[in-house]
């Protein structure tokens, strides 16, 4: 399916129209959209970055190897694994993922608003 958007005259709404049918598939209020994309930038804010995340965790697996023996190494590098694992399924990980998703979303669309 094909759309077109179209700006309604001396507003700040879009309709979406299939090309096809000339249906309506959606409206867009422009003002609401960069209104939810701060509001989810606000909400992402106030968590922990999960690239941040990810580099802090990279320098602390460089920082333990060699530390101990070859054995505790192992053992340690597997429990951090398992509670890297953990923490990428707690429902703030989702939360945040879903979020920047949502946020993608609405970059995208709003950059289709022009």
């Amino acid at each position: 399916m094909t759309t077109s958007l179209i700006k309604l005259p001396g507003s700040k709404w879009w309709v979406e129209l299939d090309d096809t049918t000339s249906e309506i598939v959606a409206t867009y209020n422009k003002a609401a959209i960069v209104a939810d994309i701060a509001a989810i930038r606000d909400t992402l804010a106030k968590y922990p970055d999960p690239d941040q995340e990810a580099s802090d965790y990279a320098d602390v697996l460089a920082q333990l190897v060699g530390k101990w023996t070859p054995a505790k190494n192992a053992r340690i590098l597997a429990m951090l694994g398992r509670m890297r694992d953990a923490y990428g399924m707690s429902p703030q990980s989702v939360d945040i993922a879903q979020l920047r998703a949502r946020l993608d979303g609405l970059i995208a669309l709003r950059d289709r608003l022009v």
